[in-house]
């Protein structure tokens, strides 16, 4: 594969990583409207089915921006780096980013259950 080819592989993947990224906060932002909206109006039954769809949903779109924003940071350090020189290592912010969707979907549940737990004055 020549360096274009890996450059322009390289910036598919990080477009993709990108969508994902906005998939995925799409789904935190509509969890987080459900919450405010009817949190506090939810049964046990309709909760339970909220939080298993979101739980799978940003599971599942979470892992896949890991995996390739991982593959994006792998084949970016192959388009960098010439053949033969000295390697100093870039950052990965594979786990960076891991540790910060996984804040958002306990901050997200967290919220949820603040919304719940207050007496709300109608």
């Amino acid at each position: 594969m020549s360096q274009y080819e890996l450059a322009d592989y390289a910036n598919s993947l990080l477009d993709t990583f990108l969508t994902e990224f906005t998939i995925f906060l799409t789904l935190v932002t509509a969890y987080i409207i459900t919450a405010f909206v009817a949190g506090a109006r939810l049964t046990t039954f309709q909760l339970w089915i909220i939080n298993i769809v979101f739980s799978i949903s940003t599971g599942i779109i979470g892992m896949l921006g890991f995996l390739t924003f991982s593959r994006f940071y792998m084949h970016a350090v192959i388009v960098e780096t010439p053949a033969g020189s000295a390697v100093i290592e870039p950052l990965d912010f594979s786990w960076p980013i891991a540790f910060l969707l996984s804040a958002l979907v306990a901050g997200s549940f967290i919220f949820m259950w603040s919304i719940r737990k207050t007496k709300h004055i109608s």
